[in-house]
Order: structure tokens, then sequence, then C-alpha cells
């Protein structure tokens, strides 16, 4: 049985109920795949990409679980982070790479970007901060020729 309530709040506005089915594997999702202990996201037309998001704006992986931690995300800005007021300008060419967990969460954390691997670093997420590094690595090194995607 799967049950949606819809319901519109206002003229084009639309609020949905997708029922207690949708909630309860929600919940489960993070006990189904407590073994896993790695993902992989794959980001297409990454050339594309580097050209359209600008400096200080990152993509966002969907949410996931694993080992157990639930709704985690990765943060990648393929242009690198905007450098804050008083700090030092950052290296041109270079990808942010981090990973955001809920608070009270902690991991053992390998990242990768292409060829290269930071890591492992045991890290706890408290608060609304990610864990990771702004100036990850150079990313045109880790474009390959004639592919378009980059893992």
């Amino acid at each position: 049985l799967d049950i949606n309530v819809r319901e519109e709040v206002a003229e084009g506005l639309w609020v949905v109920n997708t029922g207690p089915e949708k909630a309860l594997l929600s919940a489960a999702t993070p006990l189904t795949h407590r073994g896993l202990d790695r993902v992989e996201w794959r980001i297409r037309d990454i050339r594309g990409r580097v050209r359209h998001v600008p400096a200080g704006c990152a993509m966002y992986s969907p949410l996931f679980s694993l080992c157990g931690v639930a709704e985690a995300l990765l943060e990648f800005y393929p242009n690198g982070l905007a450098p804050t007021e008083g700090q030092a300008e950052r290296k041109e060419g270079h990808c942010g790479f981090y990973v955001r967990c809920p608070p009270g969460q902690s991991l053992l954390v390998t990242l990768f970007v292409g060829s290269v691997k930071k890591g492992p670093i045991k890290t706890s997420f408290d608060g609304n901060a990610a864990k990771g590094l702004p100036e990850f690595c150079r990313l045109e090194d880790q474009l390959v020729e004639g592919e378009e995607d980059l893992v």
C-alpha cells in the first residue's frame, strides 16, 4: 500500500506527504548500509561544470548513508573556495573537497579526487562544519583526456 497525500497550499505550491512507508524506509537505510565503507560520486561533464561553477560555489552529492551514518553528503568546489577577507589567495586551479555528516558522528575518512588520495583521517562532526580541504588538488591534473566524467 502506497499512500500519497497532496495539498495545494498556495497557487503552484504543493505539500506532499508520502506516507509512513517512505519515512520508515528512510529511517532504515543507515542500518542496511552500515556495512558499506566507500562511496563513489561520478560528476558528469566535469569540464563543462568547471566553466560554469564560479569559485566559492559547491556542487553537492545526493544524500547517502554508510557505516551506519545517515544523511551524509559530499561537497565539491571545482574552482576552489573563494578567499575570505584577510586570507591569502587560494591556489589557482585547485579544487576543494569536503564530506558533511550530521553532528555527533565520527568516521575514519579518506577522500579521493581522481588518483589523488588524502587520508585516512579520523574526524568527528560537530555542529554544521564539513571536513575536508580547500586546496585538495590541482583539478586539471585529474582530468583524463577523452573522458567527460570525474570520480
